[in-house]
């Protein structure tokens, strides 16, 4: 997936990066939103869960390495988008 906003520059209306890109961008232009919404989705009438055991000892270590620019990427992205509602801190125990 790509962001489109990344590929678009809407002041010049030209396309960044891969040829390939260029052409999607520029062919489904009407699609692509050029501004985030704001906030969450609306809630839906369904709601999904995964089902646990609740007996089950929570692992207590970190599920995967990042490297040190991965990471500051990382937290820039939720000190952003948090407060702006776009995403919103897991309610998981785990």
């Amino acid at each position: 997936m790509f962001n489109v906003m990344d590929s678009y520059d809407a002041s010049s209306g030209k396309t960044l990066g891969s040829p390939e890109m260029k052409r999607v961008v520029v062919e489904y232009s009407e699609v692509f939103r050029y501004t985030l919404p704001i906030g969450l989705l609306p809630e839906r009438s369904i709601d999904h869960e995964i089902k646990t055991d609740p007996e089950a000892e929570i692992p207590n270590r970190r599920l995967f390495k990042s490297s040190l620019d991965k990471l500051r990427a990382t937290r820039e992205y939720t000190a952003e988008n948090l407060p702006a509602g776009r995403i919103r801190l897991c309610k998981s125990p785990y």
